[in-house]
């Protein structure tokens, strides 16, 4: 598991770290089609990665800006392993279905949000 990533928009950068629970699945775009002969053939069409990363104790300037690049489906730079590989990096947008941070850590609830970003690769 990574220790630090990194988002970054060319203009504004947000490093992290994963809490417990992050997941880091590869999405490919697979059809499976069957011919009238009966054979069945697969086609893979991309490999897309995407990543799901749980936060907490986010300050709320940087959850401000985060879902503001999910609102505004702004192209990232993200950086999984800033630890180990420094210069890995893809182009992203942030895919949560609703906010990616927004619920409140108790009792620190004016300071810190909590949530998951859903990251892939586009």
């Amino acid at each position: 598991m990574a220790d630090q990533m990194r988002l970054s928009d060319g203009i504004n950068t947000f490093d992290f770290s994963p809490e417990s629970g992050f997941v880091k699945p590869d999405d490919m775009d697979i059809r499976k089609h069957k011919a009238v002969d009966g054979s069945s053939y697969v086609y893979k069409f991309s490999v897309k990665r995407k990543w799901e990363v749980p936060l907490a104790d986010v300050r709320t300037a940087s959850a401000t800006l985060i879902n503001g690049w999910w609102s505004g489906c702004t192209e990232l730079t993200f950086y999984p392993d800033l630890t180990n590989s420094p210069a890995e990096s893809f182009i992203v947008r942030l895919f949560n279905d609703e906010r990616p941070l927004g619920s409140f850590n108790v009792p620190r609830w004016e300071d810190f949000l909590s949530g998951a970003l859903i990251i892939q690769e586009i």
